[in-house]
């Protein structure tokens, strides 16, 4: 068993990450840009576009193992709202849907198991102690993966730091090297 494929399934974009386990490379990494594809926030027109990228990503690859993040199931201070995790969830069980009926058998991975994958501890190195575990992980992915092109945002409040986009290809990209091939 060798490529895997990882999502990170969000309401306004996946992470895809196609993963060589033998190889220890990436095959493909990207977004499924569904907020730029349907303004309305019908996510009945998001679940189609997914299948219809997915179903792209399954005829380039030979796909041995899928692995989707576990979606959020918990608030945190100013982040999201009941209505929020609610609609997430939604999508994430029509997007398993659209696998299932794909016959494409998948697990689900948390990220905050990577911690203990990475460390063997469960928690992080010490001179990363004082930033969150998604941060953590695109600082271990950029060292990881210096070839690989992230978006960062270019203007605003959020100038300078990685684009959302790119944090949901980073955990697309946990999912598939830090699963059991």
């Amino acid at each position: 068993m060798s490529i895997v494929l990882g999502l990170d399934i969000s309401t306004s974009h996946v992470g895809v990450c196609v993963y060589d386990n033998k190889e220890n490379k990436i095959l493909k990494i990207d977004n499924i840009l569904l907020s730029k594809l349907v303004k309305d926030g019908d996510i009945f027109k998001k679940t189609a576009i997914f299948k219809e990228e997915i179903e792209k990503v399954f005829e380039e690859f030979q796909i041995n193992k899928t692995i989707i993040e576990k979606p959020l199931d918990a608030f945190s201070m100013g982040r999201s709202s009941a209505g929020t995790i609610i609609k997430l969830h939604n999508f994430n069980i029509l997007c398993q849907y659209i696998l299932n009926e794909m016959n494409v058998k998948f697990e689900s991975f948390a990220r905050t198991t990577i911690l203990k994958k990475v460390t063997g501890r469960g928690r992080k190195p010490k001179k990363y102690t004082n930033i969150d575990t998604k941060e953590w992980l695109a600082v271990y992915f950029i060292a990881e993966q210096p070839g690989i092109e992230l978006k960062y945002y270019s203007r605003g409040k959020n100038e300078g730091k990685l684009h959302a986009e790119s944090y949901d290809m980073i955990d697309a990209w946990a999912c598939c090297k830090f699963v059991k091939p």
